[in-house]
């Protein structure tokens, strides 16, 4: 396979600037060949366009949109980290693991003491994601929302 269009261009230029500090037998034919093998295209090409961020509208209210996730394990404990977006109140509640199960469990006994949220964020985590947890934010009426990276606190 030969080399074409801008790639003739490039290897000329880096023949002339590489034989202005270095030689070695065959230096022509490896730049050819280096060029033609498109290493330096593929490390240095532009990276694709970066997605706009779109920021979260700021809650009305305090326990309107809740962040979570699960955390850990640290020395041997689960957790279940959860962050107000309004008022940025932390609790974090260890869990004997991140199933559905568990987790609805400690959202029960949150839910009992500080009302129920119109949204939660979370990642796309296997307890978050599964049946039964999703009953269960259909039962309450909380939107939930899934994210594909950890929830942004």
């Amino acid at each position: 396979m030969g080399i074409s269009g801008n790639h003739t261009t490039t290897v000329n230029r880096m023949k002339v600037l590489a034989q202005s500090y270095v030689w070695w037998p065959g230096l022509d034919t490896d730049i050819a060949t280096d060029v033609q093998h498109g290493h330096h295209c593929q490390e240095n090409r532009n990276s694709p366009a970066k997605a706009p961020l779109h920021p979260w509208e700021w809650p009305t209210q305090p326990w309107n949109r809740l962040h979570m996730e699960h955390a850990g394990p640290f020395q041997g404990k689960l957790f279940l980290v959860l962050v107000d977006s309004h008022s940025k109140w932390l609790e974090v509640h260890i869990v004997p693991s991140t199933s559905a199960e568990a987790t609805i469990k400690v959202f029960k006994s949150i839910f009992s003491t500080h009302g129920i949220p119109e949204q939660i964020v979370t990642d796309n985590g296997t307890g978050f994601k599964s049946g039964e947890f999703q009953d269960f934010m259909s039962q309450m009426g909380i939107q939930h929302i899934c994210t594909s990276i950890p929830p942004l606190f």
